[in-house]
C-alpha cells in the first residue's frame, strides 16, 4: 500500500435480541392492564402504569447498555481520524500564513509602484490640489508587476484614465466658476442701470411736481438771460441744481426756496446733481 493511502477495514457490529419472543411476552403480561378505570379500581389502575413505566425503563436501559459498547470502537474511530485531519489542517495553516504573507508583500510592492507612476503621470498635467486629494489608485494586485518589477499596462491605463477623468472635471469646474462670474457681473449692471432708472424718473417726477408759480420764474429768468445775452452779445447758460431737503409739513414751497438759498450758497446743503448746458 502507498503511504497515503487511508484505508479502513469494516466490522459490522451485530446487535441480536429477542424481539419478536419479548413482545410477544409483553402483549401477554399486559392483558391484565386491560381494564375500565373506575372509581373502585383507580388505585389498581395507577399502579398498573408505573409498573408498565418500570418495564419501558428497563428496556430503554438494556438497549442502552449494549448500543454504547457497540459504538465504542466507532468512537474511537473517529477520534483517530480527527488526530489525522489536525495534523492535516495544521501544515495547511503554515502553508496558508506563507502565502498570505508573500502576496501582502507582493501588494505593498505594486502599491508602491502605482503610487510612484501616478505621482510621474500627475508632473505632466496641471491639476491642482482639491482634485489631486480625490485621486484612488485601483486595487493592488499580486500580480500587478512584470517579471522586471515594472508596473503592468492594464494597472498605467487606469491610472491614466483616473487622472484624465479629475483633469475633464476641473475644466468642467472652472467653466462654471467664469459662467458665475459673467452671470454676477451681468446682474450687478443691470442693478446699477436700475438704480440710474430709478433716479432719472425721480428727477422727471421732481419737475412734473414743480408748483405753477416756480415753473412762471424758471421761465421768466431764462426770457431775462436770453435779453442779457442780446444786450452783451455774451452766451447765456442754464445751470440746473437738484437737491433734496426735508421740512415740517405745511411750508409752502415758495417759502422753502427762500429759507435754503442761503443755505446752497454757504454749502450747507449738498447737491445730488449739477447740470450746465448754453442755451
Amino acid at each position: 500500500m502507498s503511504k497515503l493511502d487511508f484505508e479502513v477495514e469494516v466490522v459490522k457490529p451485530r446487535l441480536l435480541g429477542n424481539f419478536e419472543a419479548f413482545a410477544v411476552a409483553i402483549d401477554e403480561y399486559t392483558k391484565q392492564f386491560e381494564i375500565e378505570v373506575t372509581s373502585e379500581n383507580l388505585k389498581d389502575a395507577k399502579e398498573s402504569g408505573a409498573e408498565l413505566n418500570k418495564i419501558k425503563k428497563q428496556v430503554k436501559d438494556t438497549a442502552k447498555k449494549y448500543l454504547d459498547e457497540a459504538m465504542e470502537p466507532i468512537n474511537i474511530f473517529k477520534a483517530e481520524v480527527a488526530k489525522i485531519e489536525s495534523l492535516i489542517e495544521s501544515k495547511r495553516l503554515n502553508i496558508a500564513s506563507g502565502v498570505s504573507v508573500f502576496e501582502d508583500a507582493k501588494r505593498l510592492e505594486h502599491t508602491e509602484a502605482m503610487r510612484a507612476y501616478m505621482t510621474e503621470a500627475l508632473a505632466k498635467v496641471e491639476l491642482r490640489e482639491e482634485f489631486k486629494m480625490r485621486l484612488v489608485l485601483p486595487s493592488p494586485s499580486v500580480a500587478g508587476l512584470t517579471q522586471s518589477g515594472g508596473l503592468v499596462k492594464k494597472f498605467k491605463d487606469e491610472i491614466d484614465a483616473t487622472i484624465a477623468q479629475a483633469v475633464e472635471a476641473q475644466r468642467l469646474k472652472d467653466i462654471e466658476v467664469e459662467n458665475q462670474r459673467l452671470r454676477d457681473e451681468a446682474r450687478a449692471r443691470e442693478i446699477v442701470e436700475e438704480m440710474r432708472e430709478r433716479e432719472h424718473q425721480k428727477a422727471i417726477d421732481r419737475l412734473v411736481d414743480k408748483p405753477p408759480m416756480q415753473m412762471e420764474r424758471a421761465q421768466e429768468a431764462k426770457q431775462e438771460e436770453a435779453k442779457r445775452e442780446n444786450a452783451d452779445g455774451k452766451s447765456v447758460y442754464k445751470i440746473t441744481l437738484e437737491f433734496e431737503v426735508q421740512s415740517k409739513s405745511g411750508i409752502s414751497c415758495e417759502a422753502m426756496i427762500q429759507k435754503v438759498l442761503p443755505m446752497i450758497y454757504s454749502k450747507q446743503i449738498p447737491i445730488a446733481n449739477q447740470r450746465c448746458e448754453e442755451l
